[in-house]
């Protein structure tokens, strides 16, 4: 038995600023005779980044027609190495890459994209397909206009393909995806891992249903720690990054973290499911009981609608002592996706993980907040209560899993509201600022035109390199990471290069993934917004329809 004294207290872990799924994954774990193959495309001699890791040479696996080698023209500051991004492999036409692979080996298929200028090509006309194995992972993708709407500097997908059954090798195709425009790369990755999904998955609102998610592909969409700190891919047994869950919890109650002290007993699960450090730490409702019933523990996701996905939820109990001490609800869009969960009762002993796989569709809808919300609830239906009501999370993984024509590939995305609001009005302070000199200048004409010119271009220049440099600073021109977050963030897509059969909205960063919609309060949104008041869950100057969901899951049980 356990009281509320007993529970481990600790602050609210601070928001992780991140790039969108920046990974950096070491040689694969044991067990496999497949070697991790990592490419620096357009470079002439191997070299390493920031963390030692070595990349090599791109020219002996690829075949193209009309492709070219180029330097990038400049280095943004908040790229981490020079390698793999200030080196492109551009193509004019089809190109693929053919790397080596074993029969029923997943492998983590990662690339990396900084949209500079190379040689005389512009970034902005850089629009791709990308094809691997016939899976569609991109389609008229723009690095420009999804780097613009991150405000990142560079940018990172990750996927995991279906195992091949016999192939030796697996092909990846890039594509200029129209005419006057072209494909580039700056740095692949295939790092194969122990296969993690082997198991089903329980189809949310449609009862009895599993899929096997063994054979489907997937895009990572979000990788979190719960309650936890960044792991980086050296701790993880597969090569994965995690990330806080901080940025994208929803409403005033975000609940309290808590940390185990003793030793994290895999009991036979394999220990590459999750490394330890994502069972040692937990989110939980917190310690008033009576106001645990009177809100939900809520995560918030946007995603690409018309697709099923994967949401992989990692539990660890290493409080409670026995069964029906800790039960609860999980809701997954207002549908209950789980009744009456106890991890004691699941795993017969404290401090034991055990993951559950869930499948949801998330279809388009008019309200145009296609999202995935996670709920959890203390469950009250049961005819004994349990002894607290709480609930408790301690890492959540997301995928898109591909469609049935074998597609992953989601729309571009487009900024924020609450971003093209910023960089109108900062283009008007310059404008005013500017219109301020010009009056300034024609009142000093009796200084003489040579030196009432001088003085003039001077304030200009000054003006100007003030402003530019108060737009890297709260990224606005995506060319610093300050305000970035894994993809995929939240977002809002450009339904005019959708890419699906029918219109849909986001991306997803890994990674994904994974654009961000108006009530994400990054650092770098805070500070655009003149640090208006923007606490998770506070209500903004947008129409999204989200205060709706929340209202419509707040009480998902009618309780």
């Amino acid at each position: 038995m356990i009281n509320s004294k007993m529970r481990i207290k600790s602050p609210m872990l601070p928001l992780v600023v991140s790039v969108f799924l920046l990974f950096y994954p070491f040689p694969a774990a044991s067990g496999t005779d497949s070697k991790a193959v990592v490419l620096t495309c357009g470079a002439s001699n191997t070299g390493k980044d920031a963390d030692g890791r070595e990349w090599s040479p791109d020219a002996e696996y690829f075949t193209s027609s009309i492709s070219a080698s180029s330097a990038a023209s400049s280095q943004d500051p908040s790229l981490p190495s020079e390698v793999p991004y200030m080196t492109a492999r551009t193509f004019m036409s089809d190109a693929t890459y053919s790397l080596p692979a074993i029969a029923d080996q997943r492998y983590w298929i990662r690339l990396h994209f900084y949209p500079a200028t190379y040689g005389s090509l512009n970034p902005n006309d850089a629009y791709l397909d990308v094809i691997a194995d016939g899976v569609q992972l991109l389609k008229n993708f723009s690095v420009t206009q999804t780097s613009k709407a991150l405000t990142q500097a560079y940018i990172v997908k990750e996927y995991s393909l279906a195992p091949p059954a016999s192939a030796s090798l697996i092909n990846i195709t890039f594509t200029p995806s129209m005419n006057g425009s072209y494909a580039f790369v700056n740095g692949i990755e295939l790092i194969p891992f122990p296969n993690l999904f082997r198991s089903f998955g329980k189809m949310i609102g449609v009862p009895d249903e599993k899929i096997d998610v063994n054979t489907s592909s997937f895009e990572t969409v979000h990788r979190l720690n719960v309650g936890g700190r960044y792991i980086a891919p050296a701790i993880d047994p597969a090569s994965r990054t995690w990330y806080d869950d901080t940025p994208y919890l929803y409403g005033e109650n975000v609940g309290v973290t808590t940390n185990s002290s003793g030793r994290i007993d895999y009991d036979g699960m394999p220990e590459s499911i999750a490394p330890v450090d994502v069972y040692s730490t937990a989110r939980s409702m917190g310690y008033d009981y009576n106001l645990n019933l009177m809100y939900n523990l809520t995560w918030q996701f946007q995603v690409d609608v018309n697709f099923n996905y994967l949401l992989r939820l990692h539990f660890c109990d290493y409080q409670a002592r026995g069964v029906n001490q800790i039960v609860f609800d999980i809701f997954v869009n207002g549908e209950l996706a789980e009744a009456g969960v106890d991890i004691i009762g699941w795993t017969n002993k404290s401090s034991v993980p055990v993951y559950k796989d869930y499948v949801i569709f998330v279809k388009e809808n008019s309200r145009n907040d296609e999202h995935i919300t996670l709920a959890l609830h203390p469950a009250t239906d049961a005819d004994e209560q349990p002894e607290f009501f709480d609930a408790l999370l301690n890492g959540l993984e997301i995928f898109k899993m591909d469609d049935p024509m074998r597609n992953l590939a989601g729309p571009n995305p487009r900024p924020s509201n609450m971003l093209l609001r910023a960089e109108a009005k900062e283009a008007a302070r310059a404008g005013q600022a500017m219109a301020r000199f010009s009056a300034a200048e024609d009142g000093i004409h009796v200084m003489g035109g040579a030196a009432g010119g001088a003085a003039f271009g001077a304030m200009a220049v000054i003006c100007m390199t003030a402003y530019i440099k108060k737009r890297k600073v709260q990224g606005v021109d995506g060319s610093t990471a300050a305000g970035s977050l894994p993809i995929s963030g939240l977002s809002q897509s450009d339904g005019s290069k959708s890419s699906h059969s029918t219109s849909t909205s986001h991306l997803s960063l890994v990674a994904q993934g994974f654009c961000r919609q108006e009530r994400t309060d990054s650092f770098a949104e805070i500070s655009l917004a003149d640090n208006h008041d923007m606490n998770h869950g506070r209500e903004l100057e947008d129409n999204d329809g989200s205060a709706e969901i929340f209202s419509q899951i707040g009480n998902p049980t009618g309780r």
